[in-house]
Order: structure tokens, then C-alpha cells, then sequence
């Protein structure tokens, strides 16, 4: 139970990650 909320927490992070470089990339 644990280990699945961390990992959706986890895929959730990276999303917000992946978002955050695709907007930092359309800036430059």
C-alpha cells in the first residue's frame, strides 16, 4: 500500500519535472 502511493507520488514528480524542463527549454 505504501510502496504503490510512493511510486504514484514518484511518477507525479517526475511529471511536474518533465514540465518544468519543457518550460525552462521554450524560454531559452
Amino acid at each position: 500500500m505504501q510502496f504503490s502511493c510512493f511510486s504514484a507520488s514518484m511518477s507525479d514528480y517526475n511529471f511536474l519535472l518533465d514540465q518544468a524542463l519543457s518550460r525552462m527549454s521554450n524560454l531559452n
